[in-house]
Protein backbone atom coordinates (compact mmCIF):
# COMPACT_ATOMS: atom_id res chain seq x y z
CA UNK A 1 0.00 0.00 0.00
CA UNK A 2 3.11 2.38 0.70
CA UNK A 3 3.27 5.14 3.31
CA UNK A 4 0.70 7.40 4.33
CA UNK A 5 1.60 10.25 6.61
CA UNK A 6 -1.33 11.88 8.84
CA UNK A 7 -1.00 15.11 10.87
CA UNK A 8 -3.96 15.95 12.92
CA UNK A 9 -4.35 19.27 13.63
CA UNK A 10 -7.12 20.71 16.51
CA UNK A 11 -7.90 24.31 16.78
CA UNK A 12 -10.05 26.82 18.54
CA UNK A 13 -12.24 27.56 16.07
CA UNK A 14 -12.99 26.65 12.56
CA UNK A 15 -11.57 28.85 10.27
CA UNK A 16 -12.20 26.94 6.80
CA UNK A 17 -15.42 26.12 5.52
CA UNK A 18 -17.02 24.07 7.59
CA UNK A 19 -19.14 22.59 5.37
CA UNK A 20 -16.90 21.02 2.88
CA UNK A 21 -15.22 17.70 3.31
CA UNK A 22 -11.73 17.84 1.42
CA UNK A 23 -9.31 21.16 1.11
CA UNK A 24 -7.24 20.63 -1.31
CA UNK A 25 -3.57 23.11 -1.58
CA UNK A 26 -1.68 22.31 -4.39
CA UNK A 27 0.00 25.44 -4.28
CA UNK A 28 1.60 25.53 -0.78
CA UNK A 29 5.37 26.42 -1.41
CA UNK A 30 6.65 23.03 -0.11
CA UNK A 31 8.03 20.12 -2.26
CA UNK A 32 5.27 18.57 -5.05
CA UNK A 33 2.87 16.61 -2.81
CA UNK A 34 3.22 17.12 0.41
CA UNK A 35 0.29 18.77 2.57
CA UNK A 36 -1.98 19.24 -0.48
CA UNK A 37 -5.09 16.76 0.66
CA UNK A 38 -6.58 17.53 3.96
CA UNK A 39 -10.19 16.32 5.65
CA UNK A 40 -12.15 18.29 7.93
CA UNK A 41 -13.02 16.32 10.49
CA UNK A 42 -15.29 19.49 11.94
CA UNK A 43 -18.20 18.20 10.58
CA UNK A 44 -17.67 14.60 11.78
CA UNK A 45 -16.93 15.09 15.07
CA UNK A 46 -18.05 18.41 16.05
CA UNK A 47 -14.35 19.84 16.67
CA UNK A 48 -11.95 21.67 14.79
CA UNK A 49 -10.02 19.40 13.60
CA UNK A 50 -8.01 19.13 10.18
CA UNK A 51 -6.04 16.23 9.22
CA UNK A 52 -3.63 16.35 6.06
CA UNK A 53 -2.52 13.69 4.18
CA UNK A 54 1.33 13.09 2.48
CA UNK A 55 2.07 10.14 0.49
CA UNK A 56 4.69 8.35 -1.31
CA UNK A 57 7.72 10.07 -2.05
CA UNK A 58 6.71 13.13 -0.51
CA UNK A 59 5.76 11.48 2.90
CA UNK A 60 9.37 9.72 2.72
CA UNK A 61 11.10 13.04 2.70
CA UNK A 62 9.08 14.35 5.50
CA UNK A 63 9.89 11.49 7.99
CA UNK A 64 13.58 12.94 9.12
CA UNK A 65 11.64 15.89 10.37
CA UNK A 66 10.78 16.65 14.11
CA UNK A 67 6.96 16.92 15.39
CA UNK A 68 7.82 20.43 15.38
CA UNK A 69 8.94 20.97 11.92
CA UNK A 70 5.97 18.58 10.47
CA UNK A 71 3.32 21.25 11.92
CA UNK A 72 5.24 24.17 10.98
CA UNK A 73 5.05 23.13 7.17
CA UNK A 74 1.32 21.81 7.91
CA UNK A 75 0.69 25.33 9.20
CA UNK A 76 2.69 27.00 6.39
CA UNK A 77 -0.03 25.84 4.11
CA UNK A 78 -3.01 26.94 5.93
CA UNK A 79 -1.21 30.29 6.06
CA UNK A 80 -1.29 30.32 2.73
CA UNK A 81 -4.73 29.26 1.72
CA UNK A 82 -6.61 31.34 4.64
CA UNK A 83 -4.79 34.75 5.34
Amino acid sequence: MGILDKVYLQFADVFWDADTTWILTPENDLPPGQFNQWLNLAKFVDQPVLVAFTGGPPALDLADLSDEAMVERAMQTLKLEYE
